[in-house]
């Protein structure tokens, strides 16, 4: 389902039994900030042995919800990043 928002232009939308666990939410994040999946996995507090971190990353990446959560922060970085070039550019026009 989609939801459109002015500011950050399409946003995935889930109902609230959708919501993440702490880890799920974390392992976004650190995804959505550009961390490789195996390393996020670890990170967000899962525990793997060997090299079942990328296995099962990759399996939590391919999570409906985990997916959609990770999408919508997608966006909203960029979103973030409009705004500076944005900035950047009235600046530069300006003068300043």
């Amino acid at each position: 389902m989609f939801q459109s928002n002015s500011t950050s232009g399409m946003l995935w939308t889930m109902s609230n039994n959708g919501a993440l666990n702490a880890r799920q939410e974390r392992f976004a994040r650190l995804l959505a900030e550009g961390m490789p999946q195996s390393r996020a996995y670890i990170e967000a507090g899962y525990r793997s042995r060997g090299n079942s971190a990328e296995t099962k990353a990759s399996r939590l990446v391919r999570n409906g919800k985990v997916r959609v959560r990770l999408a919508n922060l997608q966006i909203e970085h960029a979103n973030a990043s409009n705004v500076t070039v944005e900035s950047i550019t009235k600046m530069a026009h300006r003068g300043v």
